[in-house]
């Protein structure tokens, strides 16, 4: 374990479809509770979308966590990757300018903080990238 603090954090976890609800959200949550505990966070709530598009952000569990932002209920979202929050940029940094405005950070459980693609690009500009590019590659599998 890192360092026992007392930081109050949000989980976040989505799936595009219901069909996905099943294990595919259980890997997502405990893939984060897990990086909670490791991290010594206090987990303030959890929010789940199951079955809701990363492309919309009509969505009742992220509604509610951006507002909690805003009231200052915690500190810090877990997120597992930036796809799970937004697929394609304009959406992604409309979120994380949200939640930067309520002064509330964001961590990735997939992407390490040292990375040095982040060391020289903006945290958002690139994120925002990587969920837009992965939203293509999903397009492609799918044939949508």
């Amino acid at each position: 374990m890192k360092k026992t603090g007392t930081k109050k954090v949000a989980l976040y976890a989505r799936t595009a479809t219901i069909e996905e609800s099943g294990e595919k959200a259980r890997t997502q949550l405990n893939n984060l509770m897990q990086y909670a505990a490791e991290h010594g966070y206090h987990i303030h709530q959890v929010y789940t979308d199951f079955g809701f598009s990363g492309l919309i952000d009509k969505r009742p569990a992220l509604a509610r966590l951006l507002k909690d932002a805003k009231r200052k209920q915690f500190e810090t979202v877990i997120v597992r990757h930036p796809a799970r929050i937004a697929r394609n940029m304009a959406l992604l940094a409309r979120i994380l300018a949200r939640l930067e405005r309520s002064a509330v950070g964001i961590e990735f459980t997939a992407i390490s903080k040292t990375s040095p693609v982040l060391k020289r690009t903006s945290l958002g500009s690139f994120l925002a990238g990587v969920a837009e590019f992965e939203r293509g590659v999903k397009s492609d599998r799918v044939g949508l």
